[in-house]
Parts: structure tokens; C-alpha cells; sequence
């Protein structure tokens, strides 16, 4: 768990055969998060929470026991060039990420589309 704004860089890392591949939390707005491969995560992969702002660009994640990505509690990362697989990406209410350029195989859950569907996603 990393959290703040540490200004921290985490970059060219494996995470594997964790319960927990990387949770951000709090305003993180300087944090990056790049070329990260995450894999083989019993619960989540990547999760982004309690108003993150932090960038994820260029991370793999696949083969999670739970969620693959999860943006929740108001977070709004910056999502670009990601690769979520035989995962379900989740994005909770209240959630907004700025999505660009990634490639999601599994199952995409986005409760703002369900719950306001005049709530238009950022992609």
C-alpha cells in the first residue's frame, strides 16, 4: 500500500503471488505508476482508492483472484496503456478515471453506467 503524495515513482517492478498486487491511496496526484508486471495476485490486482489521482501507464496485470484493476472511493486516476487480462476490471460509484488506450479482456463492471446512466465515463 503506498498513499499521499510521496511523489513516489514505482516503476519496471514484478508482483507476484501476492493477496494484493499495488493499492494507491489518498490524493497520490504525483505518484506513477509505470511497466509494472503484476500476476498471479490472489485478490486484486491493482486498486486505486480514497480520491487517488496517481497515473498508471504501461502496467500488466493478469490471472487475479478477484479484480484485476478496481478504481474506487472517489479516485480519479489517469489510466493509459494498460493491460488488464483474465481479470475483471471494476470502477465503483462515484469513481472516475481517465481511461486511455488500454486493453481489458475480461469483464468490465462499471457501476456509474448502471446506477446514472447521464453520467458520462471519461475514456
Amino acid at each position: 500500500y503506498m498513499g499521499d503524495d510521496a511523489g513516489t515513482t514505482f516503476r519496471k517492478n514484478s508482483i507476484t503471488r501476492q493477496v494484493t498486487g499495488v493499492c494507491l491511496q489518498g490524493s497520490c496526484s504525483s505518484m506513477l505508476l509505470q511497466s509494472n508486471d503484476i500476476a498471479d495476485i490472489v485478490g486484486t490486482g491493482m486498486q486505486l482508492t480514497k480520491g487517488c489521482r496517481a497515473t498508471a501507464k504501461s502496467n500488466s496485470v493478469r490471472t487475479c483472484g478477484y479484480y484485476g484493476l478496481l478504481v474506487d472511493q472517489a479516485a480519479a486516476p489517469t489510466l493509459d496503456k494498460n493491460t488488464v487480462t483474465a481479470c475483471t476490471v471494476a470502477i465503483k460509484k462515484g469513481a472516475q478515471p481517465v481511461l486511455r488506450n488500454n486493453t481489458f479482456t475480461g469483464r468490465i463492471h462499471d457501476d456509474n453506467e448502471q446506477d446514472n446512466p447521464r453520467l458520462t465515463p471519461v475514456y
